[in-house]
């Protein structure tokens, strides 16, 4: 009896001390609420500071993102070093930690548009769309030059 209850008391600061390690933050549990202050940068250099929560999903830091820029959440795109962010995982999930810096990326506005109308669209689909309004546009404004030429 005093062998079973020694062997309970192990089994229990056991398991006490398994729960008090940290999660692994790829685990899919739950994650105790911490707060992360991130800067993301913009490409071209600016910086904004974040205040977020490791509760929060990586759609929640767009829509942050999307309201201080005054751009569409569809639009941005978040990076952690080469790796962009999928909106549904949860920061702590994707190895955003405190003090990290988060890459913003903003796309054409074709894609907030197609973000609202929750659209899946194939980038080389969107891609082929604005190489041809490049093209247009080049067209345009070589005929527009050549109308004035020619009026000359």
């Amino acid at each position: 009896s005093a062998s079973a209850s020694a062997s309970a008391s192990a089994s229990a600061s056991a398991s006490a001390s398994a729960s008090a390690q940290p999660a692994d933050p790829k685990d899919k549990g739950f994650f105790p609420s911490e707060p992360l202050r991130c800067t993301a940068t913009k490409i071209d250099g600016t910086e904004i500071k974040l205040n977020l929560d490791t509760t929060q999903t990586v759609e929640m830091a767009r829509q942050k993102v999307s309201a201080i820029l005054g751009v569409n959440a569809g639009r941005i795109r978040l990076l952690l070093d080469d790796q962009m962010l999928s909106p549904k995982d949860l920061l702590v999930q994707v190895g955003v930690t405190n003090d990290c810096n988060l890459t913003i990326v903003i796309l054409p506005p074709i894609y907030g548009r197609i973000n609202n109308a929750s659209m899946e669209i194939p980038d080389n689909v969107i891609t082929a769309k604005l190489d041809m309004h490049d093209d247009l546009r080049l067209h345009s404004s070589w005929r527009a030059a050549q109308t004035a030429r020619r009026e000359q």
